[in-house]
């Protein structure tokens, strides 16, 4: 009887490490192809998803090089392309640190005209059809 129940076991736990393994949760990265960009420098960063939530992802951004518009560029590269892989229409980015740069980057399933065109910057709401246009 009490091999059955160590055999019982075994299998609840087997199966169960399975689970956890086959099921990993595949975080968002981009990194930068180190082209030249503006004033003779080299643009090298990474964008790396560190934490995945309900409705927000806690991001990473390296900056080995880069001028400030590229840099700024690819930030936002890595939010729409973050955006999209979590299927997301919208999106906010709210600083956490700058050193490392943290962001945590919310997903909205709906955003008003006043959100989308904010007068104080930090308050914008970018959404899917903007990274399209963007070619992102």
């Amino acid at each position: 009887m009490r091999a059955i129940y160590i055999l019982a076991a075994s299998i609840l736990l087997a199966n169960g490490a399975a689970a956890a393994v086959a099921d990993p949760v595949q975080l968002y990265q981009l990194e930068s192809d180190k082209r030249p960009v503006e004033n003779g420098k080299v643009l090298d960063m990474q964008f790396r998803e560190v934490e995945r939530a309900d409705g927000a992802s806690t991001v990473e951004v390296i900056r080995t090089s880069g001028g400030s518009v590229s840099s700024s560029i690819f930030v936002l590269r890595g939010m729409c392309g973050l955006a999209r892989a979590r299927s997301a229409s919208f999106f906010r980015a709210v600083p956490l640190s700058s050193t490392p740069m943290r962001l945590r980057v919310e997903f909205l399933e709906t955003a008003t005209d006043a959100q989308l065109r904010p007068v104080n910057p930090k308050e914008k709401v970018f959404s899917e059809p903007e990274c399209r246009m963007l070619g992102f």
